[in-house]
């Protein structure tokens, strides 16, 4: 008799299949096989909050097609993610075997290397309960609020719409952050710079940072033409040129400080920061992240006649490192770069709260498959992906840099300028994953007392700014701290908010449409205490201890519905709108407002197209 292994992609059977002989039958999933219904409620709220879970449309012969395989097996084995939801599609798995007649086992594949496959397979385990309660709960959940939310938005604004507990409160974030830049009042302030000049004709730069003191803050242009006179001027007694004219400038250089520091190296990956830094670095949306790092992860072709992974599981918060994957990489700092390169420690930040820890962080399986080895047979942005995560686990194995900073301060009268430099004394993991900070060049051999010429004073005019609007990575870290949503739904709550027309990408911005815009302001005006961050965090926490044992899936759901409910029924006693404006075109039809499948607001009379009137915007 064979064995039946099932994963979730076909991408993952194939490599599979590669590794294990004939003794094996591979196939995949393709996801989930189960799912509550799409036309129905399927949630029985009297009885426990009863799920029904009915076979996706469209798998029916996939699932006929995996109960004929496993007739040629007395083993199946469930390889589906390490995560809740590849733990709830192993449980709907396991329900079409008889338990009876055959055994069915859990295997955590966290890699899909030959050696890792081999081990995973001979360790397996039974299917996880609690995280499939975690994840029942979390679709029950989100049905109720789905399904309870959304009527309302398609009597006030247009039917088709949907509210959802997560990304409903991102909707927030977006529209309020929109409101407080158009809103925002700028606010006018100086600097003053002058570039300086050495005995030995050597120039920097400077800055003035303090008067008599205490930091200094210059509000508008004759404050800066007034300090600007007083330092073009000096008391005749005290001018070290009298054979110059008073119109020359000069500073003294009053003090100089220099600091050892030194700077470590950035963790490995987790989901989040490999976001983050794939947004910043190579203008990867969440999305495609998420998927080129998945390809990475279920294997691709090397030339060698089959596929290998070439990084860990893909969804972690988790910064820890095996102790083998840490001591390979230091062999090859030693080889490569040398001994005082391998960082002392294991160089892991402190553990958050609220980290799951149950995979590694994201690295490359293997430290010797180096990025350059497998540019040849790499699609680009995999190997742009791969670069990353490469240079950043190994470089988290390294030594910090060692910096020397030094800071220069000059005086004149009560005005103090002042400089910092920072020096590089010895590189460290920045030789691997340098960073692109512009420094100034301070000249040596400069001492307390000596004299600076001041070459050109250079003011400039600045305005305070309103905060930028979100882009993916700082909505992402947004997410992560306020602990709402878990790293792998991130990249899902952008991608939602962006196909259903609330949201649209401009210049990597995330900005609200009009569409999104007239939702949040239905949904805040009855439900904000469902869409509030804390509630919503509050969630988070709570099936995290649904995972953990520690909390009933019954339990929580009916503390949740007690509360839920009377927010609904609060929101159906409010007041109904005021009646429509008549048409100043036809004055028979009423203004309805209308929203484009661009997701932008209009106005039309209720008798288009006898009566043409539109008009965008409010009426």
């Amino acid at each position: 008799m064979k064995i039946l292994i099932i994963v979730e992609s076909p991408t993952k059977a194939k490599t599979l299949k590669k590794y294990l002989g004939n003794d094996y039958i591979v196939c995949s999933s393709y996801g989930h096989v189960f799912d509550l219904p799409e036309s129905e409620f399927g949630i029985n709220i009297q009885n426990n909050f009863e799920p029904k879970f009915v076979p996706i449309s469209g798998k029916q012969k996939l699932i006929s097609g995996l109960k004929k395989m496993s007739k040629e097996s007395n083993l199946v084995l469930l390889a589906t993610d390490a995560d809740r939801e590849g733990e709830a599609i192993s449980y709907h798995l396991s329900t079409l075997f008889p338990s009876k007649k055959m055994t069915v086992k859990r295997v955590i594949l966290k890699e899909y290397t030959p050696t890792a496959i081999q081990n995973s397979i001979q360790k397996t385990t039974n299917i996880d309960k609690n995280l499939v309660e975690a994840q029942i709960t979390r679709r029950i959940l989100d049905r109720i609020v789905g399904y309870t939310l959304s009527p309302f938005l398609w009597k006030a604004i247009q039917g088709g719409l949907s509210a959802g507990r997560v990304q409903s409160v991102t909707l927030k974030w977006l529209c309020e952050r929109d409101l407080e830049i158009k809103n925002f009042q700028k606010e006018e302030f100086w600097e003053l710079f002058c570039n300086v000049k050495t005995k030995n004709f050597e120039t920097f730069q400077m800055q003035l940072s303090k008067k008599n003191g205490q930091k200094i803050k210059i509000k508008n242009k004759e404050e800066i033409n007034q300090i600007i006179n007083v330092l073009q001027t000096f008391p005749e007694q005290s001018n070290p040129f009298p054979e110059r004219s008073r119109r020359e400038q000069i500073l003294k250089i009053s003090n100089i400080k220099e600091e050892k520091k030194v700077e470590k190296p950035y963790p490995p990956f987790t989901t989040s920061t490999l976001q983050k830094a794939a947004h910043i670095t190579l203008s990867f949306t969440t999305s495609k992240t998420m998927k080129t790092a998945q390809s990475l992860y279920e294997g691709v072709d090397l030339s060698h006649g089959y596929r290998t992974g070439l990084i860990t599981y893909m969804r972690t918060d988790s910064t820890r490192v095996s102790d083998k994957a840490h001591h390979l990489a230091l062999s090859y700092i030693k080889n490569v770069f040398g001994e005082k390169y391998c960082g002392s420690t294991y160089n892991i930040a402190s553990k958050k709260s609220g980290i799951q820890d149950a995979h590694e962080a994201i690295r490359p399986v293997d430290v010797n498959i180096t990025p350059e080895s497998t540019k040849d047979f790499l699609h680009p942005d995999q190997y742009k992906l791969y670069n990353l995560i490469w240079n950043r686990f190994v470089s988290s194995r390294m030594s910090p840099e060692e910096l020397s900073q030094i800071t220069v301060e000059a005086i004149k009268q009560e005005y103090t300028f002042e400089t910092t430099q920072k020096r590089s004394v010895f590189p460290g993991y920045k030789i691997l994953y340098p960073n692109k900070k512009d420094q100034i060049t301070i000249p040596e051999n400069l001492k307390i007392g000596d004299v600076l010429e001041i070459v050109k004073f250079i003011p400039e005019q600045k305005f305070t700014s309103p905060p930028p609007h979100y882009t993916e990575a700082s909505l992402v870290d947004k997410l992560e701290k306020t602990g709402i949503g878990r790293p792998s739904t991130y990249s899902s709550i952008i991608e939602t908010l962006l196909k259903r027309k609330y949201a649209i990408r401009k210049e990597k911005k995330l900005l609200p449409t009009d569409l999104g815009q007239v939702v949040n302001k239905e949904l805040t005006s009855k439900f904000l205490y469902i869409i509030e961050d804390k509630f919503t965090a509050k969630v988070e926490v709570e099936l995290d201890k649904i995972e953990e044992g520690k909390v009933s899936r019954i339990d929580f759901l009916t503390d949740f519905y007690n509360t839920f409910i009377n927010v609904i029924q609060e929101a159906k006693k409010q007041p109904k709108k005021s009646e429509k404006k008549v048409c100043p075109l036809c004055n028979e039809g009423f203004l309805n407002n209308k929203i484009s499948k661009k997701g932008k607001q209009f106005v039309i009379c209720s008798r288009f197209p006898m009566c043409e009137y539109s008009l965008y915007g409010s009426p």
